[in-house]
């Protein structure tokens, strides 16, 4: 039975309607749908409980999906048990809010000084910033709903505080079922509106001054006063509660009476999973650099031992080939020629005895840092894998189309709930 008045729940016997005090004439009747508002209660339009099972399911599973630590037997043992449907009153504001506010802007100012140490004088050029008083003006429009009862206020503001006005339907269609619970409005107009409202209107007119000013430099932005019109309209926000129950524990799920948005009061979540990835991702091996830990390559000695024997070659080069184009006996032209082929041989001999050193030194970096890396990638590769254990989980869960235990169960198969 239902108050026709307001709609709310009454129980058999009930004389006065506990949400609206109205007098309630004839006895305890069958379950019905309950009346639309009436027209002396200035409610206009409102959201209804319009959501299907499917919407309904595939929303509450979206939320789940995306909890960080959901353990991964959460869809085979998790239930939903309830489902609860609230006709919450409300009040929409249509907000013209216009604020004026004060800062300082800078202005780069350059200065022309003179200086002199005794014996000559010059000019110096400085630079400093001069801070203005400045002001403005910042205006928003802004539809912002705010519940009229009090319990309800914190999941109204979650939900429908920025709710787009366009989707809400007329009181001709505005319709809740029978098993409604609908609560009385115990928050009046001006509290909601101070409470709820205005905060946000005052929100948007801040962050609207800083976009105003962002293209300056400036400091100390202060806000003169909200002046805040208002168009009030009533209206009926249908809520659904979706209360589920995983390991014992119940968990709860608030949506809008369309399905489309939702927030959940915590979710299951997997303690020693999450302890397991903290100290796989902190014993993850340091990345080790060759150089921190051995010698650099020291060729010097070679290098300058090669470069002595090629700078004898070329020194003792004239006299070689003198020699040689001349067999002459000087004794110059004899040392030069059996001087120049052992000055370019060492040259070569330690040229090669110094390609050796760097190509072993350079095996031995490889193969170093091939050793340190490969358990570095392991490591990475393994906590990769154990975080894709529940993506992969998930899709499994909604490839096969089966719905989530208890009151949605009839869902299954249905594509469009997943």
């Amino acid at each position: 039975m239902f108050c026709s008045k307001c709609g709310g729940n009454l129980q058999e016997g009930t004389v006065f309607c506990p949400s609206c005090g109205t007098k309630v004439s004839g006895g305890a009747g069958p379950a019905q749908e309950v009346p639309k508002p009436a027209a002396q209660d200035n409610v206009e339009s409102g959201i209804p409980l319009s959501a299907s099972p499917d919407v309904l399911h595939k929303k509450l599973v979206s939320l789940m999906c995306e909890a960080p630590n959901l353990p991964l037997d959460f869809f085979d043992k998790a239930e939903v048990i309830r489902e609860e449907r609230y006709c919450v009153p409300a009040y929409c504001f249509h907000c013209n809010g216009t604020e004026s506010f004060n800062y300082e802007v800078a202005n780069e100012r350059s200065q022309v000084v003179v200086r002199n140490n005794g014996e000559k004088s010059w000019e110096e050029t400085r630079k400093h910033k001069e801070w203005t008083p400045s002001s403005g003006n910042a205006s928003v429009r802004q539809t912002v709903f705010s519940s009229g009862n009090r319990k309800m206020a914190p999941h109204i503001e979650k939900l429908y505080a920025y709710f787009d006005p366009k989707k809400l339907v007329g009181v001709g269609e505005l319709a809740f079922p029978a098993d409604v619970n609908t609560l009385n409005s115990d928050l009046p107009q001006t509290a909601a509106f101070n409470e709820f409202a205005a905060p946000r209107i005052e929100q948007e007119l801040k962050k609207k001054a800083r976009e105003i000013i962002s293209k300056q430099n400036t400091t100390g932005l202060s806000m003169g006063g909200a002046n805040i019109q208002k168009e009030i309209v009533r209206v009926f926000l249908g809520l659904y509660h979706i209360i589920f129950k995983y390991d014992g524990k119940e968990y709860s799920v608030w949506m809008t009476g369309d399905g489309q948005n939702a927030y959940h009061e915590g979710m299951p979540e997997d303690t020693q999973r999450k302890r397991i990835l903290e100290e796989k991702v902190k014993n993850i091996p340091a990345e080790e650099k060759w150089y921190d830990s051995h010698k650099f390559l020291k060729t010097g000695l070679l290098t300058f031992g090669m470069v002595m024997c090629i700078i004898f070659g070329v020194i003792f080069i004239a006299p070689f080939v003198a020699g040689i184009m001349y067999i002459s006996r000087d004794p110059t032209a004899i040392i030069a020629i059996l001087l120049m082929p052992l000055s370019v041989t060492g040259a070569i001999l330690i040229g090669i005895r110094r390609s050796k050193k760097k190509r072993k030194y350079y095996a031995e970096q490889k193969e170093w840092e091939e050793a340190s890396r490969i358990p570095r990638e392991r490591c990475l590769k393994d906590i990769e894998d154990f975080k894709q254990e529940l993506p992969n989980t998930i899709q499994r869960f909604k490839s096969q189309k089966k719905a989530l235990r208890g009151i949605y169960e009839s869902v299954s198969g249905n594509a469009s709930a997943f």
